[in-house]
């Protein structure tokens, strides 16, 4: 029988958040890669929540999510998957009534360009569903363990802000390509 750390992350896999609760406590390195085909060969490293605590990302890959799943990590520890177009097993309606009203509304950003509203978290589930709020078009998912709101905004919260840097200027005279 899977532990609930594996049986937790076949429901991420599948793309199954209407009845999501939450990654289990103690979900380890391993346990992801049972369920997703992880890449332990590279890692990235990024700031999660307001502490901006420097935290490393693995790639992995799985069904219905074309553009890979960051599998967030601290040492063997997992705190936080997040996945940009996930397929739905469902509907993003069926997704949202199910979820229930998010403990809070945030605006986020899609590239440069902030969206009110969009990231709409359920910390109490241990899911945040980030949506353009006109279209409902789901755009990004971020899946952790159940925690206070408080909790979710100081260690976990993604910045998805991307800032847009000015053209590189060539010294006369340089070779430009």
């Amino acid at each position: 029988m899977p532990t609930p750390q594996r049986q937790a992350l076949q429901r991420f896999a599948s793309r199954r958040f209407a009845d999501w609760n939450g990654l289990a406590p103690g979900t380890r390195v391993d346990d992801v890669a049972a369920a997703l085909d992880l890449d332990r060969g590279w890692h990235g490293t990024g700031a999660l929540g307001s502490e901006r605590r420097p935290t490393d990302w693995l790639s992995a890959q799985a069904e219905g999510f074309p553009k890979g799943v960051r599998v967030w990590v601290e040492g063997e520890s997992v705190r936080l998957l997040d996945a940009e177009g996930v397929a739905l097993s469902d509907t993003t309606d069926a997704l949202l009534d199910s979820l229930g009203a998010p403990e809070a509304e945030l605006e986020s950003y899609l590239g440069t360009l902030p969206i009110a509203k969009s990231e709409r978290v359920h910390p109490a589930r241990g899911l945040t569903v980030y949506l353009n709020p006109e279209n409902r078009l789901l755009l990004r998912v971020a899946a952790y363990a159940p925690c206070s709101l408080d909790e979710y905004l100081r260690g976990l919260r993604l910045d998805l802000r991307m800032v847009r840097l000015p053209p590189r200027r060539h010294k006369e005279g340089s070779a430009r390509r």
